[in-house]
């Protein structure tokens, strides 16, 4: 722009003062300007753009966001592109991408060239289904005196999973310790990994449970009794609240909570209030997945409304624990989101992030 101003100034100046040497520095700008425009213009025209399938981006985290692109054209590289996306992602969320060339189509070293990978980076701001349009390629090459754009449309959508946030300290552990993960009952006298006592013998016990160092004490036959691990299960209840910068906490921080429990070896499981579903616990990558594009493609406004990702479970049932997760009171310490933790024997305890 300030250089067609300062064009325009000369031309005012060259025209009044019949100056030839004004004539002549307009007129190179002139050309200047027009070569930029078609250089540019031409380039692009030979350009074919195609997006790398992205399935899912993570709220919070820059991601890598590729193109693909082709030059059709047997002349000329093109030079300088600016890749960008049309809509679904703000200026704030991606930084375009550039590819300084684009060499012709044809051969090198004997081989057919490839297409030119552009990388953009995006970094979503939150959760959700994100709808895109198409690609925007722009150059102002040579001379950056002109912007020229050419777009495909490529519709399409791409799923923001939710963010990672940090849990208040310990609350896994306390997670852990209500849930009395990890502890041991009687099982009989069965083989098992831990001997939990000794008990008398019964017709019918393995005589390999024998435990003859015990019976030889006694004089009667004495067995080993052997525990097995009690496998509790953890769900993590939503609540979701009305106001987005809330709700979006509150998210968060159930999607961190299960990934947690799960890499310890947990079985988690997910309900939302009102959502009409819930996810049976478990501890699988897969499971992990499941609830994470659940609590992506969760809002309010479809509270009503069952998800096609939430398969039909019977809830937490006696002796699950749950834990709690909702929104604190505005202008307390604990605000946007309180977890709170309630064992499966209706003890509960409180934690706030």
């Amino acid at each position: 722009m300030l250089f067609i101003v300062t064009s325009v100034f000369v031309a005012i100046g060259a025209i009044n003062g019949q100056n030839n040497v004004l004539f002549w520095v307009f007129g190179v700008a002139i050309a200047a300007i027009l070569v930029s425009g078609v250089a540019g213009g031409q380039a692009l025209m030979g350009l074919v753009a195609r997006r790398e399938r992205t399935r899912t981006l993570r709220a919070g985290e820059a991601t890598p966001w590729a193109v693909l692109l082709e030059n059709k054209s047997r002349w000329a590289p093109a030079m300088a592109i600016r890749v960008t996306e049309i809509e679904g992602f703000s200026d704030a969320e991606c930084a375009p991408g550039v590819a300084h060339s684009v060499p012709t189509r044809g051969k090198a070293r004997g081989h057919a060239r490839g297409p030119t990978r552009v990388e953009a980076w995006v970094r979503p701001s939150r959760r959700g289904v994100r709808k895109l349009a198409g690609v925007r390629l722009s150059t102002s090459f040579p001379f950056g005196l002109s912007r020229r754009i050419i777009e495909f449309d490529q519709p399409g959508e791409v799923l923001v999973l939710p963010g990672r946030v940090e849990l208040p300290r310990g609350l896994a552990d306390r997670v852990m310790s209500r849930a009395r993960i990890g502890e041991s009952r009687p099982r009989g006298s069965g083989l098992g990994d831990d001997v939990y006592g000794v008990r008398e013998y019964v017709p019918g016990d393995s005589p390999r449970t024998i435990a003859w160092h015990a019976s030889a004490r006694t004089d009667q036959l004495r067995v080993r009794q052997f525990g097995e691990t009690v496998t509790r299960r953890v769900w993590v209840a939503v609540a979701p609240p009305a106001a987005l910068e809330e709700r979006d906490a509150v998210v968060d921080m159930a999607a961190t909570l299960v990934q947690d429990l799960c890499k310890r070896g947990v079985s988690a499981g997910l309900v939302i209030a009102g959502y009409g579903g819930a996810i049976e616990p478990a501890s699988t990558e897969r499971h992990v997945r499941a609830v994470l594009e659940l609590l992506a493609r969760f809002d309010a406004e479809d509270s009503d409304r069952p998800s096609g990702d939430a398969k039909s479970a019977r809830g937490p049932g006696a002796g699950d624990s749950v834990v709690l997760v909702g929104p604190a009171d505005r202008g307390s310490p604990d605000w946007p989101a309180a977890v709170e933790v309630v064992s499966g024997d209706g003890a509960s305890g409180g934690a706030a992030a």
